[in-house]
């Protein structure tokens, strides 16, 4: 299942209300799956930091993050060496492989937008078809994202959606780009339910 629990919305300009929103949504998730290994997909190193932080302030179980490129492989080692670790993540939607139960929770933090700071990203969004390119790139994020904790036919792993713009936007807006299997998938969840621990 890809459980849309709306926590907060990630947008720029909701920035400083939203992190600290969305930190508590990340531990509720986690606070449900306690013997799982747990990826949270931040998208950004300041995210993950801020989750991190309150992670290991909240939580008595391994959290493991990394800062930079180069502490990504040590970083992954070393969750998939604890049980019940929570990999805080900035860059591992492609590339992964947490097969069976070196993952059984996915969290999506918030959604992965191309950066528009990025030239070739924001050239390539005045083309003609910029618009509907971006949101296949993000399409095609998210659909990774979810995937780096299912591995096979056999695996499996409960997904959380918590930025509310997939809900209100990505989602609503291009619902058929998403794979029908995937959209199969999708429960949306009011957010109390979450805090209640009551997501089925």
């Amino acid at each position: 299942p890809i459980y849309q629990i709306p926590v907060a919305s990630m947008t720029y300009k909701e920035k400083e209300t939203a992190e600290p929103l969305m930190a508590q949504g990340v531990l509720d998730v986690v606070n449900m799956h306690p013997g799982d290994r747990v990826l949270v997909h931040a998208v950004s190193y300041h995210l993950a930091a801020t989750i991190t932080r309150f992670l290991k302030d909240n939580v008595n179980r391994p959290v493991v993050t990394y800062t930079n490129a180069g502490e990504k492989e040590a970083a992954l080692r070393k969750y998939r060496s604890m049980p019940g670790a929570v990999m805080v993540a900035s860059s591992m939607d492609r590339g992964v492989d947490l097969k069976d139960d070196d993952c059984r929770v996915v969290i999506i933090a918030k959604i992965p937008y191309p950066s528009l700071k990025d030239p070739q990203v924001s050239k390539r969004m005045h083309m003609p078809g910029g618009e509907e390119w971006y949101a296949v790139q993000t399409v095609r994020s998210i659909v990774q994202m979810t995937g780096r904790g299912v591995r096979s036919k056999e695996d499996w792993a409960k997904t959380y959606m918590l930025d509310a713009q997939f809900g209100m936007n990505v989602f609503k807006r291009n619902k058929m780009l998403f794979p029908k299997w995937w959209r199969d998938a999708v429960r949306f969840v009011p957010y109390h339910h979450l805090q209640e621990g009551r997501v089925m």
